[in-house]
């Protein structure tokens, strides 16, 4: 099992780290033009799906996927008047819920049947590969994913699922004497051994936002015809060390970055980027993919981790993607992304969420309607309440101004046409 000691060297290594960063990596000729072309294409694919587009009602992909969010979890707004109700009717959840159990209970499992060079079936070899199939699902617990895959799916109308390979890596501390005891015995005679361990890898399905991909064409459906794509992700500095902390470009990653992608005149002129503003001790590590021309390309706060043109086959042998793409109802063969249920019904959501806020301020309005005082006296909400008696109040200079009467049949019947039309979506 392979280990790495990292006690030791902990200072040397963290003094070569900060005085390489400081220098900063510096390219060779092919390697500044390989970065400001994938810089080039980087901020094209981000700027693209930024914009405002009318597939999206006129707006950007990330307020569309927000708004999504919003409608598909029932967020409840803010009060705009004093007089509001925080209430919605929470339809669409609980549609989307219904579909959701339905999904689940279907069997998606892959039915495989392979062949030979002369077209002849080979079932065995076909169930091995089935059972091998679940066999990995099991130890990567996919039954726990599957139902936030497929709530992604329904939310947003479009999934990207990713196919990586994960090692477990863990720091492992041993005490050197194992006779210690604690009560009584100085700090500094206290010491272990502290190691980086590799306890085991395993293939994953992993779910990704779709906030987190980026498409090359966004006027592309099939996932396979895209030019390129990248991911972006955001961990933890630490998590990022204990992942590339012994790769050989490590040490010219900085831990804190300061030129946004965009911001810049010439983007290309410093060694490290971040694609968006990133918080304090986190770190952006995009993977860049070309399968046309069969690259990959690593970054890790704008710094490349691999060599230009590194074949994409390494990674994935049959040079396609690393990710999927699921889509719910496609919105056109020209745009790469689909709708959703909640996209569909959110504006009949609103509206039936709006009336029945009115419907209880109507509620309201009858039990406590508003008054006219002319007594002359302060009074307080009090003399509306059932059971109260207030002396020295003449009724007849207490009076309800307009008309209080509570919600009618005709606007219960409003209420549920609106009910149905959501049902129908």
């Amino acid at each position: 099992m392979p280990t790495k000691d990292v006690k030791a060297n902990i200072p040397t290594a963290f003094d070569q780290h900060a005085e390489k960063e400081k220098e900063g990596l510096v390219y060779n000729k092919k390697e500044q033009d390989y970065y400001g072309f994938l810089v080039q294409r980087l901020q094209t694919a981000r700027d693209a799906r930024e914009g405002k587009h009318i597939e999206f009602d006129d707006k950007s992909y990330l307020d569309w996927h927000v708004e999504n969010s919003k409608a598909a979890n029932s967020y409840n707004h803010p009060r705009k008047n004093r007089e509001d109700t925080r209430i919605v009717t929470g339809t669409t959840q609980e549609k989307e819920g219904s579909l959701l159990s339905s999904l689940l209970n279907f069997n998606f499992e892959a039915s495989i049947t392979p062949y030979d060079k002369h077209e002849n079936t080979l079932t065995e070899l076909g169930e091995v590969i089935e059972d091998l199939i679940k066999k990995s699902r099991q130890v990567e617990s996919y039954d726990s994913k599957r139902r936030l895959i497929y709530k992604e799916f329904l939310d947003q109308g479009t999934c990207f699922i990713e196919e990586v390979f994960t090692e477990e890596i863990k720091r492992n501390k041993t005490l050197k004497n194992t006779d210690l005891v604690m009560g009584g015995v100085k700090i500094a005679g206290i010491k272990w051994k502290d190691r980086l361990v590799k306890e085991y890898g395993y293939c994953e399905t992993r779910i990704l936002s779709g906030t987190s991909v980026y498409l090359g064409n966004i006027r592309e459906f099939f996932l396979d015809k895209q030019p390129y794509a990248f991911i972006r992700y955001e961990i933890p500095y630490d998590n990022a060390k204990m992942l590339y902390g012994d790769w050989e470009r490590w040490d010219y990653v900085p831990k804190k970055v300061s030129h946004v992608l965009g911001e810049l005149q010439d983007p290309t002129e410093y060694r490290d980027f971040s694609l968006l503003e990133i918080q304090d001790n986190m770190t952006e590590i995009i993977r860049y993919q070309d399968p046309l021309n069969n690259e990959i390309m690593l970054l890790v706060n704008g710094v490349m981790m691999l060599p230009v043109e590194f074949p994409l086959t390494a990674i994935s042998p049959s040079g396609s993607y690393t990710f999927a793409k699921g889509d719910a109802e496609p919105i056109s063969s020209f745009f790469a992304y689909s709708k959703s249920t909640p996209a569909k019904t959110k504006v009949d959501q609103e509206t039936l969420d709006e009336m029945l806020k009115m419907l209880l301020l109507k509620m309201k309005k009858s039990y406590m309607p508003p008054l006219a005082n002319n007594t002359g006296r302060n009074l307080t909400r009090k003399v509306l309440l059932p059971g109260e008696i207030t002396d020295g109040i003449n009724p007849a200079q207490l009076q309800e101004i307009g008309n209080n009467q509570g919600p009618n049949q005709a606007e219960f019947n409003m209420f549920q046409l609106m009910k149905n039309l959501v049902n129908e979506k």
